[in-house]
C-alpha cells in the first residue's frame, strides 16, 4: 500500500503485512498490521449494530508512536469519539508535516448531523518539541460551524506563552487573552518562510 496514493501529503510507502477479517452473523471484525521498514500501522476494529468501534490503533515510526481508540455511528446524529496518546511522535515521518518529538493526549467527541459539533482537548507532555522548539500546554474547546465555546488554552513555545479563556462567535461572547513572550526570536522555526525576524519581548492582555 502506498500512502501517497491515499493522500498526496502522506509519504510514499510500500506497506505490507496481514489483514484478517472475521464475520459472525451481522458483525464483522478486522485486525491487521502493515509495515514498511520501521514505519508501521496496527489496528483492530468491529462493525456491528450500526457503528464502527476502533478497539485499538497504533501508528509508529522508530521509537515514536500514536496509540488510540474510537467509535463512529453510521446513523442518527453520526456521533463519534477518539482518544489518543502520543509518545516521541514525529509527524514528519508520515507526511509533509513539521518535524517534532511530541507526547501527550488528544480527546475528541462530537456529531456530524444535522450539523457538525466537536468537543476536543489536547495536552502536550513535558519534553515535547516542534521544529526544535520546546512546546507544552493544553487546549480545550467546543466548536460548531458558527461558534467556539468553552475555550480554555494555555500554550507555550520556548519562553513564549499564550492563554485564552472564554467564548467566540456570538454577539455576547467574550474571549480573554494574554501574551507573555519573553523571547520572540525563539519562535522563528515555527513561522512561515519569509517572515521577518522577530526579536525582543511582548507582554499584553485584553478581551475580545
Amino acid at each position: 500500500i502506498d500512502l501517497a496514493r491515499v493522500h498526496s501529503a502522506l509519504v510514499p510507502t510500500q506497506l505490507d503485512g496481514r489483514v484478517a477479517l472475521q464475520v459472525a452473523g451481522a458483525a464483522q471484525r478486522v485486525e491487521g498490521r502493515l509495515a514498511d521498514g520501521d514505519l508501521a500501522f496496527g489496528f483492530a476494529a468491529r462493525i456491528a449494530d450500526g457503528r464502527l468501534d476502533l478497539d485499538r490503533f497504533r501508528a509508529s515510526a522508530g521509537r515514536g508512536r500514536l496509540d488510540g481508540s474510537g467509535r463512529v455511528e453510521f446513523g442518527g446524529r453520526r456521533a463519534f469519539g477518539f482518544d489518543g496518546t502520543a509518545s516521541s511522535f514525529d509527524p514528519s515521518r508520515f507526511g509533509a508535516y513539521p518535524a517534532g518529538t511530541l507526547g501527550g493526549r488528544i480527546e475528541l467527541r462530537g456529531v456530524l448531523a444535522p450539523t457538525w459539533q466537536v468537543e476536543g482537548s489536547v495536552a502536550l507532555a513535558e519534553g515535547s518539541r516542534l521544529l526544535g522548539v520546546p512546546v507544552r500546554g493544553h487546549a480545550r474547546a467546543n466548536a460548531t460551524p458558527t461558534r467556539i465555546a468553552g475555550i480554555d488554552a494555555d500554550v507555550s513555545a520556548g519562553r513564549n506563552r499564550v492563554t485564552l479563556k472564554g467564548d467566540a462567535g456570538a454577539p455576547a461572547d467574550r474571549l480573554a487573552w494574554r501574551i507573555d513572550a519573553d523571547a520572540l526570536a525563539e519562535l522563528a522555526p515555527l513561522l512561515p518562510a519569509g517572515t521577518p525576524p522577530l526579536a525582543g519581548a511582548v507582554a499584553a492582555r485584553g478581551t475580545l
